[in-house]
């Protein structure tokens, strides 16, 4: 179990993403070198951003494309460039990639984020998702590794706190009990995800509201994320 600690606007699901589309391309790449590899799965829990903003910084990471330029090629405000190096950013991405088109990039995003699952859990209004708790997600994971057949590479949690949070209020639970809650989450999640599956959990979490109201050069310490 890994946890992403931070206060509010930290990085924390930037990070998290990048993490999931490195993991992908690695699995990308080891499927290029041997065809009889079988691509696993990446799971990535939303319990705060939508499904689709997930999926928006998800395609911009792998196609190195800087994420407002991506929400305009998706919304269709842009169109995307056919010749590479023709945007001034496309100077400072990766080599490999420097010699390809914006929409050859994206083509390239989608192939690697193919055996990634964004999985909304109650961004919304009308969701009815990310209401339980462990045995949840446990059930979600569970229904992807039945559907597509393959291991289960990543589970990325985003983020703990509303996962608590969301449990207690749907089940009429009592605030008391909310810390305990959330205090079990890394010991269940390593029972029924990782070691169920061998695969590595990642869990975000924010800090408490002293962490976010500190002043942004002050260190920061594991007390902040007491809870």
């Amino acid at each position: 179990i890994y946890g992403l600690f931070g206060p509010t606007g930290s990085f924390k699901t930037g990070l998290a993403v990048q993490l999931m589309c490195g993991t992908a391309k690695s699995d990308y790449v080891r499927k290029m070198f041997d065809p009889s590899y079988q691509r696993g799965q990446i799971i990535y829990f939303a319990y705060e951003c939508s499904r689709e903003e997930i999926l928006m910084r998800a395609l911009s990471c792998a196609a190195e494309i800087p994420y407002e330029r991506m929400k305009e090629i998706i919304y269709r405000r842009v169109v995307p460039n056919v010749a590479p190096r023709s945007e001034p950013y496309e100077d400072l991405i990766d080599v490999e990639l420097r010699d390809r088109s914006e929409r050859q990039r994206i083509d390239f995003a989608v192939e690697v984020l193919s055996g990634v699952s964004i999985q909304g859990m109650g961004a919304s209004n009308d969701d009815v998702h990310g209401r339980g708790h462990v045995p949840e997600l446990a059930g979600c994971v569970e229904n992807v590794r039945r559907q597509t057949g393959a291991p289960i590479l990543g589970v990325y949690i985003d983020y703990a706190k509303l996962m608590a949070r969301r449990y207690c209020w749907s089940n009429s639970i009592h605030q008391d009990r909310y810390r305990g809650i959330l205090s079990q989450l890394p010991d269940l999640l390593r029972a029924e995800v990782g070691e169920r599956y061998k695969t590595p959990v990642v869990l975000l979490q924010q800090l408490d509201n002293e962490a976010n109201q500190a002043k942004a050069c002050r260190p920061m310490h594991h007390s902040f994320s007491s809870e």
